[in-house]
């Protein structure tokens, strides 16, 4: 909720700092602000690190998080965006078994921006 500094001061008043791992709160308030700035590179980077916890979980956030990083290129309607976002998709998305995915991903290359048409508006 973004109460990090709550729970640190709260830790240190009751003597349970060492355990409570307060660098994971700040880690998750850092990368949460960066997504809400439209930013994911801190995500993936954490998604990288964490790579093994993340496979035992089934987890799709680094997907998810490519999957974002391709809508935002595409969201521009610029060429030379649209041209990275195909090479993103390439190397990312298409590789995803899902193919229902991988259609509506590249749907978004044929609608403009500002289209009324469901999903891709």
């Amino acid at each position: 909720m973004g109460y990090v500094e709550s729970a640190r001061l709260l830790a240190r008043e009751k003597g349970i700092e060492e355990l409570v791992d307060i660098e994971a709160f700040e880690t998750c308030r850092r990368i949460e602000e960066s997504l809400r700035q439209g930013r994911t590179g801190e995500a993936l980077a954490w998604c990288a690190d964490n790579k093994q916890a993340l496979k035992k979980t089934d987890s799709n956030l680094e997907i998810e998080l490519r999957l974002q990083q391709y809508i935002e290129l595409v969201r521009t309607g610029e060429n030379p965006k649209l041209i990275e976002a195909t090479l993103h998709a390439r190397k990312y998305l298409a590789a995803q078994q899902d193919t229902e995915f991988t259609m509506r991903a590249a749907g978004l290359l044929v609608f403009p921006p500002g289209t009324a048409a469901e999903p891709y508006r």
